[in-house]
């Protein structure tokens, strides 16, 4: 059963470019609707190497969404999450998203953010 959302974000040096950098997973936790339960929080993981690979042009700008989503209210996940998905002008673009369980979080966070 699928426990996480997640979404994969790459980066675009430039409009016309494909975004081809591997540059930051957002994750959302998927709980089952219960009044105890918080509402969903963001966690933002990016790629070690990530400020080497952008622009310095963009990397402020990059540093401030990760900053903005770590800092996102439970309240307003779901939101930010898709306002994130239809990303597809500027440096960082949506290329994938999807579900998975936990184990799979941990494989895909390895295997995008490593690439």
């Amino acid at each position: 059963m699928a426990s996480h959302n997640y979404l994969l974000l790459s980066y675009a040096p430039s409009v016309l470019a494909e975004a081809t950098t591997p540059c930051l997973v957002v994750v959302k936790e998927i709980s089952p609707l219960h009044p105890l339960r918080p509402s969903p929080q963001l966690k933002v993981y990016s790629a070690p190497a990530w400020p080497e690979a952008i622009s310095e042009e963009h990397r402020e700008y990059i540093t401030a969404v990760m900053e903005d989503v770590g800092q996102t209210k439970p309240g307003e996940a779901d939101a930010v999450f898709t306002q994130l998905s239809e990303m597809s002008l500027g440096p960082l673009r949506a290329v994938k998203s999807g579900s998975c369980d936990s184990a799979e979080l941990e494989t895909l966070l390895h295997n995008f953010l490593a690439s």
